[in-house]
């Protein structure tokens, strides 16, 4: 439809298109000098005269216009793609952080399960007077720091 519009435009006399207000006829001006003034359109009302007259004029900004909005929906499509596919990548880095975060925890949550165990921090039969906590030396703990790759 909208390059029928564009078409019918094209054909349509080329030039300037005004109305008489005195006989509210449509007049068109041909910018081809070979032609001579004529009037498209008769006994019509003053309204209807002017809305004929600006027709041409009102068409080429409505067309200007779409032409204008469908070039920033493009934009916007672009851009809403380039978003989705940021959100995507972040999503996936978020993900990959948590599941960091969760062995980080379980990593830790097995370390202080060990020094706050009584059973640890009691000497056993087997451990010749040496307590777990003892026999360790904090080695638990450095493992579990060390993944943990804290700069304090």
């Amino acid at each position: 439809m909208i390059n029928e519009i564009k078409e019918a435009l094209e054909k349509a006399t080329q030039g300037e298109w005004w109305h008489y207000q005195t006989n509210n006829s449509v007049v068109v001006d041909p910018k081809d000098p070979i032609f001579i003034r004529r009037t498209v359109a008769s006994e019509l009302s003053f309204d209807d005269a002017k809305f004929v007259a600006n027709t041409p004029t009102y068409i080429r900004y409505l067309l200007d216009e779409l032409e204008k909005a469908n070039k920033e929906n493009e934009r916007l499509k672009h851009e809403s793609q380039a978003s989705k596919d940021n959100l995507i990548f972040g999503t996936g880095l978020m993900r990959a952080e948590v599941k960091k975060l969760r062995a980080e925890h379980i990593a830790m949550k097995v370390v202080l399960e060990f020094y706050a165990s009584n059973w640890n921090h009691d000497v056993q039969l087997e451990d010749a007077g040496v307590t777990s906590i003892q026999r360790d030396n904090g080695k638990l703990a450095r493992q579990c720091l060390s993944t943990l790759k804290c700069t304090d």
